[in-house]
């Protein structure tokens, strides 16, 4: 069996066009992997838009990716004061009813909590 390696230069379009799709593709893996289960319970409570429920996912989740890097994140006490900092965050941007501030914000953290290795990343 003869293998023959077939030198392909491609044009600069088509470079730039791998090299954003390559791009788009690892950020979306990225999303996909660590905010989009965020989005997806703030979605099931809010009445807001995407584009604005997906500006607080990333908000939130980088909140909470510096806590879980925390030495001392399995502290209840570091926890419950990310749950309080979600619930504040989602009241003072109205995200969600008042009635489910709590709700959501101990969904969140438990997601957290599911995810802590992919949010380490």
């Amino acid at each position: 069996i003869t293998i023959k390696l077939i030198y392909f230069k491609p044009s600069p379009k088509i470079t730039i066009f791998w090299v954003i799709f390559i791009g788009f593709f690892l950020t979306f893996n990225t999303f996909a992997k660590t905010q989009m289960p965020f989005l997806n319970i703030l979605g099931e409570y809010s009445q807001k838009q995407l584009p604005e429920l997906a500006q607080a996912t990333v908000e939130i989740v980088e909140h909470i990716r510096q806590e879980v890097r925390r030495v001392n994140w399995g502290s209840q006490i570091v926890q419950e004061d990310l749950r309080r900092w979600i619930a504040g965050y989602l009241d003072d941007r109205d995200l969600v009813s008042y009635n489910q501030l709590e709700e959501v914000a101990d969904k969140l953290v438990q997601l957290a909590r599911r995810n802590r290795d992919n949010l380490m990343t």
